[in-house]
């Protein structure tokens, strides 16, 4: 099955998961140039979250213990040994804030009360169109009222949400990844196609943590895999906020193929 990755920021108590914006969940599949997910990433990075300690997480085998490095290690303080399943468990999902979000996988059939307090519910909104479910779910959960199907639950929900602000944000399309502590920096309209025609951008695997094998071309996991975790890293479209000196890496750390 493989290992399924989120963007996880644990200072602000959130994450994005790819298969809110209907892209695989595999270390890859949400990992070209111009895929919403990233274009979501990028645009949290330079409002919401800049300057946030973020990691690109697996959910296999993930236990950090002990870590040396610093994102790393405030994700292990905070989120504890298994940062995947604690955010799925405590954190908020903010994929639903975007527009080009997959609006049909924030409605399910029943929802826990934590979640529905998530996008912005108060016990009046609960109260009102909601109904605690029967024993078979448990107390925590409750289904909407008033509705025959499932097609008219999802509605509901796409309009609720929408009135409290979900799904109402653009993301923007940025091409400049710039790291300040290793002086390099990524420019997305640069990267070459590799042999099967897909222009993959190497930004997820310079910030992965996960505990299976992750080759890159010619390189082995050691070398590139999770470098950038830890940096000094700015998103921009404006060329000047890239100093003549830094080196251009946006085809030096590239792909083999496979998930």
């Amino acid at each position: 099955m493989g290992q399924y990755f989120m963007w996880l920021n644990p200072v602000k108590g959130e994450f994005m998961e790819p298969i809110d914006f209907d892209h695989g969940s595999k270390r890859r599949e949400s990992s070209w140039v111009g895929c919403e997910l990233l274009n979501a990433l990028f645009t949290l990075m330079d409002s919401d979250w800049k300057d946030d300690p973020i990691v690109w997480i697996g959910d296999d085998y993930t236990v950090l213990h002990n870590e040396s490095n610093p994102t790393l290690r405030i994700t292990e303080m905070i989120c504890g040994a298994e940062p995947y399943d604690y955010a799925i468990d405590a954190f908020k999902n903010v994929s639903c804030q975007f527009s080009n979000c997959d609006r049909r996988d924030v409605v399910t059939n029943v929802f826990h009360v934590d979640t529905l307090k998530r996008y912005g519910l108060d016990e009046e909104d609960l109260n009102r169109y909601f109904n605690r479910c029967d024993e078979s779910y448990g107390t925590s959960y409750y289904e909407i009222k008033y509705v025959d199907s499932f097609e008219e639950s999802a509605q509901f929900m796409v309009d609720y949400l929408g009135e409290k602000g979900m799904f109402a944000r653009k993301a923007n399309s940025y091409h400049l990844i710039i790291n300040n502590t290793k002086k390099e920096f990524i420019d997305t309209d640069n990267i070459v196609a590799n042999d099967n025609g897909y222009r993959y951008n190497p930004f997820p695997a310079l910030m992965i943590k996960e505990d299976g094998r992750y080759r890159l071309r010619e390189h082995s996991e050691d070398d590139y895999c999770g470098i950038w975790l830890g940096d000094e890293i700015r998103i921009s479209n404006d060329s000047s906020d890239v100093p003549d000196y830094y080196e251009e890496v946006s085809n030096k750390y590239t792909w083999e193929n496979g998930y």
